[in-house]
């Protein structure tokens, strides 16, 4: 990668990283979103789990990226594009009411809400981490890309570890 690409991805992924960081002190300030009804409790958790399966979906492929199985493609940009997009909306996915403790099926810990100042700061670090991430994509240096691509997967699982039960089995 030429000089002028490295300055362009490098000011890109800079001008990410500070909307992002914006979002955070937005995101942070924000009370969580409405407790639902029971009776919409359940349409919540499974919408939220259609979400993070999509999520996951793109992941698997940006992690193929990341590890060099596969190319950093219009494809795999347009993977993280989506990622990021979505990620934008986070925080809506997780109503009052919708986790584990009103929804049997949920894997969504009562902590979510109990700590929602602490949740809200992981979801926005997993925001800027896949923006960053889009970002770097599109500057087509798989290595910038590998690097924020990391840094995203490491954002979701922290939210994960914290936030989200085991699969019941």
């Amino acid at each position: 990668m030429n000089s002028v690409s490295w300055r362009w991805a490098s000011a890109a992924i800079a001008a990410a990283v500070v909307t992002a960081v914006a979002t955070v002190a937005v995101a942070q300030s924000a009370p969580p979103p409405p407790k639902v009804d029971a009776d919409k409790a359940a349409a919540a958790a499974k919408a939220r789990d259609d979400f993070m399966k999509a999520n996951g979906n793109r992941e698997k492929a940006l992690v193929a990226v990341m590890k060099g199985e596969a190319p950093l493609d219009s494809k795999a940009m347009q993977a993280a594009d989506e990622q990021a997009a979505a990620m934008k909306d986070i925080l809506a996915k997780f109503p009052q009411g919708s986790g584990a403790d009103g929804v049997k099926e949920s894997r969504a810990k009562a902590e979510i809400w109990q700590q929602w100042d602490k949740f809200t700061q992981l979801a926005s670090a997993a925001q800027a981490a896949t923006a960053a991430s889009a970002v770097a994509a599109k500057s087509g240096d798989a290595k910038a890309f590998a690097e924020k691509e990391a840094d995203s997967v490491k954002a979701c699982n922290a939210c994960h570890r914290d936030y989200r039960a085991p699969r019941q089995r």
